[in-house]
């Protein structure tokens, strides 16, 4: 391959990263500011209390929770499509597999992040292996953070 046609070619794949137009600053304004306000409302309520999200004294299944519950749903889902295609040996099943699999690791990372917002005190998430503590509050801390191991080891393990 000659010199020019080596230049040409690596000019093309480099074009988009190295330049940008109005359109990518005005995507990356409108999803940083998306970002903020996440994170303000997120530090607004560590503030003001976890009464805002529901959770008061007659109710403890509020929106944190109830998120934990649905992302740990879809990475059991994506393990369950990934299993039952490679059960089957179907031959279209490759795309679909990767597709699961992906879900599956994707929801796991959304899902363990949502035990260490709900603790109240998320900067304090690494003294809660230390406590010595069997109140009921606990050991739902423990069960919660073991749940999306199953998966995870399902896909990985059972089916290579």
């Amino acid at each position: 391959m000659n010199e020019a046609l080596a230049q040409r070619i690596s000019d093309d794949l480099l074009r988009p990263v190295v330049t940008t137009t109005w359109k990518f600053w005005l995507l990356v304004a409108v999803l940083g500011s998306i970002v903020a306000i996440g994170l303000g409302t997120w530090f607004y309520q560590m503030y003001m209390g976890f009464g805002l999200t529901g959770i008061n004294m007659p109710v403890y299944w509020a929106f944190y929770i109830t998120n934990f519950v649905f992302w740990i749903g879809i990475s059991h889902a994506g393990t369950l499509i990934s299993a039952i295609l490679r059960l089957v040996n179907a031959g279209w099943r490759r795309p679909v597999t990767r597709c699961a699999e992906v879900i599956t690791v994707f929801a796991l990372m959304i899902g363990a992040l949502f035990p260490i917002i709900h603790l109240g005190r998320p900067w304090l998430f690494r003294r809660l292996g230390r406590s010595g503590r069997t109140s009921a509050r606990r050991s739902c801390g423990t069960s919660s953070r073991s749940t999306p191991i199953s998966p995870a080891a399902s896909c990985s393990c059972c089916f290579r």
